[in-house]
C-alpha cells in the first residue's frame, strides 16, 4: 500500500532528505554547510544512476520518527515490541528515538535485548536508556503515579523528540506509547492516507475507555460529547474532528502550521490549564489551526485503560489480561516473539474456582469458536470440560418423536409468535444432558459457559467473590452470570406457568454482568443457531441418529418457564 502524495514540493523534500536523515546537530554553520554538501553530491549522483536502473516514478514511503518512551512496562513489552517489528512499513524509513526511566522492573533489560538484535533493520536509533535514576518520582509511592515531576519530564522527553523529528526533515513523527498493542499490521499506511495534519486510529480497550476525548470543558478538562459512544461502537465510521487524541498519535510535519506544534504549557500564551503534556499539546493543535482526528473504520489495535491513582503494577498486570482476552474476540492471541517470550508473565494456576465441574457447550462445527473460548480459560486459569452440543441440523420432528420429546401444546415464541426451531431444541437437549451429567456424578456446584461470550475485567475474582457470597448469604440454585434482569413481573409467557405447577427454583442473576455475548443480534460477525434455525415441520424421514442421542427416551414436553428471578 502506498501513500499518494500531496504536493510535489513535499517529494522533492524527500528526494533531498532521503538517506541524510536524521543529520546529527552541525558543530558549526560551516560544518553544517559541508556535510549538506556532501550528501547532496551523493545524493544527485545516486539519483542519476537510479534512472537507467529502475521506475523513476516510484518514490519511496515517507520518513517517520517514531518517539517511544516506556516506563514499567515489563510485562506489556514483548507484546508491544513483537507487533511492532511486524509492522507493514519500511523500517529504513524509520527513525526510533526510546527513552526509558524510573524503573522498578525489567523495562530497559527487554529493551536492550531487542534493540540488539534489531537496531540494524532501522534507519537509526536514538536510545537512551537510564539504569540510574530513582525508582520513583517525588509522590509516587507505586511506581505508576502521575506526579508533577513525572509530568516534567514527560513535556521535556516530548518535546526534545519533536524538535529532533523536525530538525532531521523527517516528514511525520509518530507518538506512541509502549503498552499499545498494533493489531494491524497496515496501521500506519492506513492512517497516513487519511491526510489528516494531527491523527489517531481509534484504539479498543475496556468499557468506553479509548485514545480520544469526545469534548473538552473550558477549563480543558475531560467531558462526555454526545458521539462518544456512537463513535466509539462504531455506529459512526470515518475519521472525526475531536478535541483531543493521544496514546497513538501521528502528527504531519511537513504542514507549516505543525511547527507551532508543543507540550510545553509555557510555551501557549495565556494557558492556565492542567500540567499536562497531552492537554498543553491538544490546545497548542487547536492555536495553531490544526484539528485533531480520530479515525474508527477499522479494529487498528488495543489499549488498556490507565491506572487510578493508589493503583500499583499488579492491577496494570490484570487489565493486561483483560485486553488479551477483549483481543481473542475478534483476532488471534497476541503474539510474542521467541526472543521475548521469557519475559512474558507467567501462566496463572489452573483450578475450579470452587465449583465441582465446569462445562463448556459448543457445537462440534463450531471449532473456531471452541478454540477461542480454551484460550481465554488458559488465560483465565480456569479448567473446564468440554460438553458436545445437540446440533439442531440432525434434529426433525420425527426423529424429537423417537426421543420422546414434544413441544407444548401452544406454545408459541413470546416475541416473534412461531413454534420453536429446531436449534432451540437442541439448545434445550444440550442443556437437558448436562442435567443428567450433573446427576450422574454427584455434583453440587457447576458452572456452565456457552462459546459466544467474552468476559467481563477481573472475571475470576469477581466469580470467586461472588460465589461466597452467594453461599453464605442467599439460599439459591441457579445464578446468571450474563443475563439481563427481567423488565417486570408481567413477562408475556406468563400464560404458561400452568404448565409448571412446581415453582420454586430460586434463581438469580449478577448486576452488573460478568459475561456478555461476544456480538449482539444485527453486528457484523453475529451468528445464530438457534433463532435462524427450521421451525418444527412434520418430516417422516429421520436422520442418522447422533451416538450421543441414541437411545435416549425422554418423554418431555419442552416450553419456557418463565422464571422469576431476583437480582444479587
Amino acid at each position: 500500500m502506498s501513500v499518494p502524495w500531496r504536493r510535489r514540493s513535499v517529494a522533492w523534500r524527500r528526494l533531498v532528505s532521503g538517506g541524510c536523515w536524521p543529520r546529527p546537530d552541525p558543530a558549526s554553520a560551516r560544518h553544517y554547510v559541508l556535510s549538506q554538501a556532501i550528501c547532496l553530491f551523493f545524493l544527485v549522483n545516486c539519483e542519476f544512476w537510479a534512472q537507467g536502473a529502475g521506475n523513476q516514478d516510484e518514490i519511496k514511503d515517507p520518513t517517520v520518527s517514531v518517539v517511544l518512551l516506556a516506563r514499567n512496562k515489563e510485562h506489556v513489552l514483548p507484546y508491544f515490541l513483537t507487533l511492532f517489528e511486524r509492522l507493514n512499513y519500511p523500517k529504513k524509513r524509520m527513525a526510533l528515538y526510546i527513552r526509558s526511566d524510573h524503573n522498578v522492573d525489567l523495562t530497559i533489560p527487554i529493551l536492550e535485548e531487542w534493540l540488539a538484535h534489531n537496531k540494524q533493520n532501522y534507519h537509526y536509533i536514538d536510545a537512551k536508556l537510564d539504569k540510574h535514576s530513582p525508582k520513583f518520582y517525588p509522590e509516587d509511592e507505586e511506581g505508576t503515579e502521575w506526579s508533577n515531576a513525572r509530568f516534567t519530564k514527560v513535556m521535556e522527553l516530548k518535546e526534545e523528540l519533536l524538535d529532533k523529528a523536525r530538525h532531521s526533515w523527517a516528514d511525520y513523527v509518530w507518538f506512541l506509547d509502549m503498552d499499545v498493542f498494533l493489531t494491524n499490521r497496515d496501521i500506519l499506511l492506513k492512517i497516513m492516507s487519511e491526510e489528516k495534519a494531527v491523527v489517531a486510529p481509534m484504539l479498543n480497550s475496556l468499557a468506553t475507555y479509548s485514545n480520544y476525548w469526545g469534548g473538552m470543558t473550558e477549563d480543558y478538562w475531560y467531558t462526555r460529547s454526545d458521539d462518544y459512544i456512537p463513535i466509539l461502537d462504531r455506529k459512526q465510521m470515518g475519521c472525526f474532528d475531536v478535541p483531543m487524541v493521544h496514546s497513538c498519535v501521528l502528527v504531519d510535519l511537513t504542514r507549516v502550521a505543525s511547527d507551532n506544534l508543543t507540550f510545553i504549557p509555557k510555551n501557549l500564551p495565556g494557558y492556565k490549564g492542567p500540567h499536562d503534556d497531552i492537554i498543553a499539546f491538544a490546545i497548542s493543535a487547536k492555536n495553531a489551526g490544526l484539528p485533531m482526528h480520530v479515525c474508527n473504520s477499522e479494529i487498528y489495535g488495543f489499549i488498556p485503560p490507565p491506572l487510578e491513582d493508589g493503583q500499583g503494577l499488579h492491577i496494570d498486570m490484570k487489565q493486561l489480561l483483560s485486553i488479551k482476552l477483549e483481543v481473542l474476540v475478534e483476532h488471534p492471541p497476541l503474539p510474542v516473539s521467541k526472543l521475548l517470550a521469557k519475559y512474558t508473565p507467567p501462566p496463572p494456576k489452573i483450578d475450579n474456582v470452587g465449583f465441582d465441574q465446569i462445562y463448556l457447550i459448543n457445537l462440534a462445527r463450531r471449532l473456531e469458536r471452541r478454540d477461542r473460548m480454551f484460550q481465554s480459560f488458559r488465560e483465565l486459569g480456569l479448567k473446564v470440560k468440554l460438553f458436545e452440543a445437540v446440533d439442531g441440523k440432525q434434529l426433525n420432528d420425527s426423529y424429537l418423536r423417537q426421543l420422546g420429546v414434544k413441544q407444548m401444546v401452544g406454545y408459541k415464541d413470546p416475541w416473534s409468535k412461531r413454534d420453536m426451531t429446531f436449534g432451540e431444541i437442541g439448545c434445550f437437549l444440550s442443556h437437558y444432558f448436562i442435567w443428567v451429567d450433573i446427576v450422574n456424578h454427584g455434583y453440587n456446584k457447576v458452572l456452565l459457559f456457552e462459546d459466544d461470550i467474552r468476559f467481563e475485567p477481573y472475571f475470576k475474582e469477581k466469580l470467586k467473590m461472588m460465589r461466597e457470597e452467594a453461599d453464605s448469604l442467599l439460599d439459591w440454585d441457579l445464578i446468571y452470570l450474563g443475563r439481563k434482569k427481567m423488565k417486570s413481573a408481567d413477562e408475556p409467557w406468563t400464560d404458561w406457568m400452568e404448565k409448571f405447577p412446581v415453582r420454586n427454583l430460586n434463581a438469580y442473576s449478577v448486576a452488573p454482568l460478568y459475561v456478555f455475548p461476544t456480538h449482539y443480534t444485527g453486528e457484523d460477525g453475529y451468528i445464530s443457531d438457534t433463532e435462524e434455525s427450521p421451525i418444527i415441520v412434520e418430516d417422516a424421514v429421520a436422520p442418522a441418529m447422533s451416538p450421543s442421542l441414541g437411545g435416549k427416551g425422554l418423554e418431555l414436553e419442552i416450553g419456557f418457564n418463565g422464571l422469576a428471578k431476583d437480582e444479587l
